[in-house]
């Protein structure tokens, strides 16, 4: 399994969200989020790569996105989040 250094340029706050959403039981969210590809921070935008087409289209719901945003805001302060489309490997 890879670690939150692996998959992205700040491991310490993603690992904060993830906690996060485990305390707040939001196991559906937390599965998909733990098994991205990639997630990097520029500025005021995350991004996130999904693992497949399903779990992009999984996060490409609108009320996935608000409950994401919730949290990311929570975790990383204001800031927008960007879903990355899954590219084929």
């Amino acid at each position: 399994m890879e670690t939150s250094n692996s998959k992205g340029n700040c491991p310490d706050q993603w690992d904060k969200l993830l906690q996060i959403l485990d305390d707040k039981l939001q196991l559906g969210l937390l599965d998909k989020l733990r098994r991205v590809n990639s997630y990097h921070l520029e500025e005021d935008t995350l991004f996130i790569e999904p693992m497949d087409h399903i779990d992009a289209q999984y996060f490409q719901k609108e009320p996935v996105m608000q409950q994401l945003s919730l949290f990311v805001e929570e975790t990383f302060g204001s800031v927008e989040v960007k879903i990355q489309s899954h590219q084929a490997k």
